[in-house]
């Protein structure tokens, strides 16, 4: 999140025309998650792998394989970086 928000701020500061530009994207990406969520149907099925049900994972291997998921998604990053163009200046 640091990483996003840090990289992205020196960008808007420079370039006013990026920040509505970027502002009014993230605003869509977030209309169509909200969209996409209430379309969804309601499935029964899981996809966790038998192994994984069967294997108790530690604390910090779940916080790291969490981490690590986030870190690299960049879906998780345009997330953040949507919430705060729209609520920063």
């Amino acid at each position: 999140m640091s990483y996003c928000v840090a990289g992205v701020a020196v960008l808007i500061a420079a370039t006013p025309l990026l920040y509505n530009a970027l502002r009014y994207a993230c605003a869509v990406y977030l209309l169509w998650l909200g969209i996409k969520a209430l379309l969804a149907k309601k499935t029964n099925i899981t996809y966790v792998n038998q192994q994984l049900i069967d294997k108790q994972m530690s604390a910090k291997s779940a916080f790291m394989q969490g981490l690590l998921c986030n870190l690299l998604n960049p879906k998780a990053t345009l997330f953040l970086l949507a919430i705060f163009t729209q609520v920063l200046n």
